[in-house]
């Protein structure tokens, strides 16, 4: 039998879906959040005729499966037409098979109504059974769909309240829920993916019925581990009631913060920005609690430790039937040590793949210009299928001429044979132009795993420089971006170090700042700001070179002391304190 192809990520024609009685609101409530939502940036879909038709048409069918998320709004008369009926049945049918997210708004009727099918609800429903047009399954259908609509969690807007602040905190929810559904990046060329997901289509089973499974991809570093589990994320999270990508867990749970990780795990799956457990072991049982009748799919990104898998994903009992939780790591043993019975090893890229992407990267093309053929050869012998090495290495010798690719390979051949992998990440890191490479040190040494929004702040690069400067890391493979937060994956971060360790002044700073950070703990970046300021900043000349060391490890100390005596900082009041190191780095880089 012919392997099922994973189905590509649904198309979506508009973020929101609008279902209402025309003649109770259409003048007024539903046409005003209509406004609110386009001008907030919310691609709505509001239909505008005045005269409907028997039942809805094909067309807006599919305007409501191509919703991320449907607003219907309750009325007095809503449960009198039988369109407004049927477009309800087919949302909550949505809900159901695909997760469409809904929002119920009970405008100037009770939620009680409308969920126990009283009053005039029941009045219209017994009028619409009465009709020999109306067959009893469809009936049915209305009744269960107006009860687990009204049973969600929504909004309230009754008589004497301000519809504007109703309107508001819609808006606010609809722009939450569906930053929270934004597809992740995958790649900016995809070169190989597709096969490599054939492959793995199988392991993961989405039409075994009812069975918890979890699916182990393993392999080496930079070979596409996390590439892989993003793109099967988008393709079929909309087949799950509620989704996760725990991304770079090993980087995030470090240094005691595995509670952080459990947090979002369940904001993420029950929509709740609930307060973090206490402890890893509250929080596992929290997962185990909440999430067992829940169909889940979650990725458990880059873990290299048994233990801190298992307060994310003890069993499969913790989660509801048909949940799929995706586990990827370095370590193959890890996975069978957590009877992971589903196995995947993801796989170098052949030479096709392999020069399509090197390509890609270094011409923008999918093939060499004539006069580059043996050069290119001479690179992919070298890389040999890792795809984060086609990146970094395509992206360091593009728009580079034959005698510069000459030199740099050259520099590349002795490297690749004295140092091997880490060697070749510190070539790519040196081949950055001056301030995309300040930039970078400074994300992979002190603000990974930060926000967008602090790192711009604290580098005091103007929004559309940074924007810039990011999207050329990002081309690079040298940073990533996930729900606002920038990551330097490993090993790139540990070249990182092995940079700054390497220029005499610098070099003290990271040994001593790693050995204090499981005292400084959160407090890291005031021990940053006391650094910079005292030692570099107070540095006058080249000739207190010498001396520099003997400085740094004084200055961390006295640091470390400082915010050790006063107490957990908070973020904003250092933030500015931290961005005259951008500067300072920047200029060890002329």
């Amino acid at each position: 039998m012919a392997t099922q192809r994973v189905p590509s990520s649904p198309t979506w024609g508009y973020d929101v879906f609008l279902s209402f009685r025309g003649a109770d609101t259409r003048e007024g409530f539903t046409s005003h959040l209509y406004h609110a939502l386009c001008k907030s940036g919310i691609n709505t879909f509001m239909d505008v005729r005045l005269s409907k038709g028997e039942g809805i048409s094909p067309q807006l069918c599919l305007k409501i499966e191509q919703s991320r998320l449907s607003i219907v709004v309750f009325s007095e008369n809503y449960a009198s037409s039988r369109w407004c009926l049927d477009e309800l049945a087919l949302i909550m049918d949505c809900k159901a098979k695909r997760g469409l997210q809904v929002i119920p708004v009970f405008y100037k009727i009770e939620a009680t109504e409308i969920r126990h099918q009283k009053g005039k609800t029941e009045e219209y429903l017994s009028r619409l059974g009465d009709n020999s047009r109306v067959n009893p399954a469809k009936l049915r259908a209305w009744r269960s769909a107006l009860k687990k609509a009204a049973n969600l969690s929504g909004y309230v807007l009754q008589k004497g309240m301000i519809e504007q602040d109703v309107i508001q905190k819609i808006v606010a929810d609809v722009s939450t829920k569906l930053n929270r559904a934004t597809d992740l990046c995958v790649a900016h060329y995809p070169v190989g993916l597709d096969d490599q997901i054939e492959r793995i289509d199988p392991l993961l089973g989405i039409e075994k019925g009812d069975e918890v499974r979890m699916i182990g991809i393993y392999g080496a570093e930079g070979i596409g581990k996390s590439t892989i589990a993003k793109a099967i994320f988008n393709s079929y999270r909309y087949r799950f009631q509620a989704s996760s990508f725990l991304a770079n867990v090993k980087a995030t749970s470090a240094k005691g913060k595995l509670h952080k990780v459990q947090k979002t795990l369940l904001s993420e799956t029950l929509w709740d920005d609930c307060t973090g457990p206490a402890n890893p072991y509250i929080g596992a049982n929290t997962i185990r609690r909440r999430l067992r009748s829940k169909k889940v799919l979650i990725v458990i990104d880059d873990v290299d430790d048994l233990e801190e898998l298992r307060q994310l994903a003890g069993d499969q009992e913790w989660f509801g039937y048909g949940s799929r939780i995706i586990i990827t790591t370095q370590n193959e043993d890890l996975l069978r040590a957590h009877r992971v019975r589903h196995l995947y090893e993801a796989k170098r890229l052949d030479d096709l793949y392999s020069c399509q992407l090197f390509c890609w990267n270094a011409f923008k093309r999918l093939e060499p210009p004539n006069p580059f053929t043996k050069l290119c050869r001479r690179v992919l012998d070298l890389i040999q299928g890792i795809p984060q090495a086609l990146i970094l290495i395509g992206s360091h010798l593009y728009g580079r001429s034959e005698a510069e690719w000459e030199t740099l390979i050259v520099k590349l051949e002795k490297m690749s044979s004295g140092g091997g992998w880490d060697r070749v990440l510190e070539f790519a890191i040196d081949g950055l132009e001056k301030l995309q490479r300040a930039l970078f040190l400074i994300i992979a040494c002190f603000l990974n795993g930060r926000s967008k929004d602090v790192v711009m702040r604290i580098c005091e690069i103007s929004d559309s420089i940074f924007d810039v400067r990011m999207e050329e890391l990002s081309d690079k493979s040298m940073v990533t971006v996930e729900k606002n937060v920038v990551w330097v994956r490993e090993p790139l971060r540990g070249a990182a170090k092995n940079v700054l360790r390497a220029r005499s002044r610098l070099k003290y700073l990271l040994t001593e700042l790693d050995e204090a950070t499981d005292e400084l703990g959160n407090n890291i970046e005031e021990a940053v700001r006391n650094l910079f300021h005292e030692v570099f900043e107070d540095s006058e000349s080249e000739e207190d070179e010498e001396d520099a060391p003997v400085d740094v490890a004084d200055a961390i100390g006295s640091a470390a002391q400082t915010v050790i005596r006063g107490g957990e900082a908070a973020w904003e009041e250092v933030a500015d304190g931290i961005s005259s190191m951008f500067e300072v780095f920047s200029s060890f880089f002329e």
